[in-house]
């Protein structure tokens, strides 16, 4: 969750891939979206090519580990209502799995605001 959040805070999108996948699907997926970062846990064999690659269980600090961050600054980014939140894949029935554009990102907020307001 905190990978998803943060790519979403940095204005990226979000598109979870499987690592048990093969190779070649993997490496497929990520050319489909254009993709420049992979984020995954380092326990996962590094599968994609040609892409940076940084290991989400060695980014993530604690608040021991930070001192007088100013959260202003974290990300200029600015998003708009109808930025793209995430990308899915289809099965693939075809043979070929297809992308699929799914909400933005202000519908992924308004998800994520319900869920803390309301405990869900």
């Amino acid at each position: 969750v905190i990978g998803i959040i943060a790519i979403e805070i940095l204005g990226g999108v979000y598109c979870p891939l499987s690592p048990d996948d093969p190779q070649k699907r993997l490496q497929q997926l990520v050319f489909d979206v254009s993709g420049r970062l992979v984020l995954m846990h380092s326990m996962t064999p590094g599968k994609i090519d040609d892409v940076h690659i940084s290991y989400i269980d060695e980014l993530i600090v604690t608040n021991t580990q930070v001192d007088d961050v100013d959260v202003e600054c974290l990300s200029s980014t600015r998003l708009t209502s109808n930025d793209l939140a995430y990308i899915l894949f289809t099965s693939g029935s075809t043979g070929t799995p297809k992308a699929v554009r799914c909400l933005s990102q202000e519908g992924l907020f308004s998800i994520l605001k319900n869920d803390i307001d309301f405990c869900v």
